[in-house]
């Protein structure tokens, strides 16, 4: 079974959800699932992004979309829509 979780960062800096997203997905992929993990990432900074065992991780070119909205990138948009077929 395939498995993708679409997640809006891998920086330790974001807290909580990244231990969760890290726990999670290794669990599956040693359980036998093919997991992916596609998070924007800012330029330059992919080195602050966590390692997950077992796992695929895509990282995908972060944008300033919104002040607020600090995590987009079309790229990722456009690739998750490929991958769904839409």
């Amino acid at each position: 079974m395939k498995v993708l979780h679409v997640v809006a960062s891998l920086s330790p800096q974001w807290g909580g959800p990244v231990p969760v997203v890290k726990g999670l997905t290794e669990a599956m992929a040693n359980k036998g699932l093919n997991v992916t993990v596609f998070a924007p990432v800012a330029q330059g900074s992919s080195h602050g992004v966590i390692q997950l065992e077992g796992v695929r991780v895509r990282l995908f070119r972060q944008e300033l979309f919104l002040k607020e909205w600090r995590a987009y990138s079309s790229e990722l948009a456009e690739r998750l829509y490929w991958e769904m077929g839409l």
